[in-house]
């Protein structure tokens, strides 16, 4: 038995659908040719039918309609747009705003194929083992990290409490001091809090008080963070862990009669078995498989190469990462975008887009409040620390993201890299480090450096990051 499982299918369909919602006044933008490039599938009519499937999945979920297809549906487009386009979209998967949703729906699809299969509910039972393991290694993944790159030395969320790309109130918090306790307190709970829910989602008596953890957490980090239905998404999960509550939507005779189910004589026990048997080789390998790629990023320590490349494909395929969410690499700076005119006029700052209310450039603000161009921002700019040796890369994502910006004339941009730092002053200050002059009509990118002290190029104190073999990869390139 599923615990919640109708009424988790349900907020599932609700929040793909919202996530859609609004995607729309950007879609072509986010998902289609503004950030990917020109394809057959990202031109109308073809994009417009692909969107419409979207819409029709989510709603079957909320309604529970042909679910087994609709999550099918679901899984291949969340398997394109959020994990395949990671690598060569400059919306990157929405970072774990994206993941989550296609591992929602990647367990989903499971987890409805074997309720069609009456074995009486054990293939069920060892998909939601597997779950609950996966789920509970993202969590302490994200807890380790964050334990391990400065949250335990007061390195943390005070970057991304002041950060405008990242929270709403970061005007408030810009005024706190960096250096509180309050701020050292909140980072050691993040990060023990993180790895403390998740083993107490291993542990069966335990598993109710780390749900409510789990669904606390985001709750409160849902008002404070601009994440998307991320937040959301993460309390839905914690209903699979809680005791029954009895409640969905709809009625249950409708829900009953929408069962198909395929006897397990259909399916030999042999291919049962064996499936059986996956299920425990991949929760067996999980620890070795993290613990692979913390060797690779903190200790430079790789793999034969044969093994390495198979190794990277198998983490690659379901995908099984290192979490790095709100850690300083992307949380302690923003870029501020202004039009090259005369006089020079503000685009994308702290005193415009940023800023609640700001009714001159509704569109462009509704653009840079959504967590998707947060994501694209920071993964732009990380672009450069991550491929020291091949600047081009940088080059030439910064040129596709200026073309999208709004500028009919075709006037120069300057993108301004801002570091967020910690002074004598009680306050976080923001520091620019760097101008970036883009002229999308010549193609050229001109740079000028602000200060002597740090360049775009540096990585935040405590980070492992630093060039590595290839997407996806770990391993340091020598």
């Amino acid at each position: 038995m599923i615990h919640n499982y109708i009424l988790f299918k349900q907020i599932c369909g609700f929040l793909f659908l919202l996530d859609l919602i609004f995607f729309l006044p950007q879609a072509s933008l986010w998902l289609g040719e503004g950030y990917s490039k020109k394809a057959w599938w990202n031109q109308k009519p073809v994009f417009s039918i692909i969107l419409l499937l979207w819409a029709l999945s989510a709603i079957g979920l909320m309604t529970h309609t042909l679910s087994w297809i609709s999550i099918a549906i679901l899984l291949l487009l969340f398997r394109y747009f959020y994990i395949y386009s990671r690598w060569n979209s400059l919306l990157r998967g929405v970072g774990a705003v994206g993941f989550m949703p296609h591992w929602v729906t990647f367990y989903l699809f499971l987890l409805e194929s074997s309720l069609k299969v009456q074995d009486h509910g054990l293939l069920t039972e060892h998909f939601l083992r597997m779950a609950r393991w996966d789920f509970a290694f993202i969590f302490i993944c994200a807890g380790t990290y964050k334990g391990l790159t400065g949250y335990f030395q007061g390195e943390g969320v005070e970057y991304g409490l002041a950060n405008p790309i990242w929270t709403y109130f970061y005007s408030f918090f810009k005024k706190t001091d960096p250096k509180n306790k309050i701020y050292r307190t909140l980072n050691i709970a993040a990060s023990i809090g993180q790895i403390s829910i998740a083993s107490s989602l291993l542990i069966p008596g335990l598993q109710t008080l780390g749900a409510l953890g789990l669904m606390g957490g985001f709750t409160t980090i849902s008002i404070f963070f601009r994440i998307g239905r991320l937040g959301p998404l993460m309390v839905a999960i914690g209903l699979l862990f809680l005791p029954e509550l009895g409640f969905h939507f709809g009625h249950p005779a409708h829900l009953q009669s929408q069962t198909w189910n395929v006897s397990s004589s259909a399916i030999s026990l042999s291919i049962l078995n064996i499936l059986y048997t996956l299920t425990w080789i991949y929760i067996g390998l999980l620890p070795i498989v993290k613990i692979v790629q913390y060797m690779n990023l903190f200790f430079n320590i790789s793999l034969p190469p044969l093994l390495q490349t198979a190794f990277n494909r198998y983490t690659g395929f379901f995908p099984i990462i290192i979490w790095r969410v709100f850690t300083t690499d992307l949380t302690n700076f923003f870029v501020r975008i202004y039009k090259q005119t005369t006089p020079e006029i503000e685009l994308v700052t702290e005193n415009t887009v940023y800023r609640l209310p700001y009714w001159e450039n509704f569109a462009l603000q509704y653009r840079y409040l959504h967590v998707g161009e947060s994501v694209c921002i920071a993964t732009l700019f990380n672009t450069i620390k991550l491929f020291s040796s091949r600047p081009e890369l940088f080059h030439d994502k910064l040129l596709r993201y200026a073309a999208t910006i709004p500028n009919p004339e075709q006037v120069p941009l300057r993108f301004q890299y801002v570091l967020l730092t910690k002074g004598t002053e009680k306050h976080m200050n923001y520091t620019p480090i760097a101008n970036y002059f883009v002229n999308v009509k010549t193609h050229t990118i001109t740079e000028e450096k602000l200060t002597s002290e740090r360049t775009v190029a540096t990585k935040a104190k405590f980070s492992p990051i630093r060039e590595s073999t290839g997407y996806g990869s770990y391993v340091k390139k020598d």
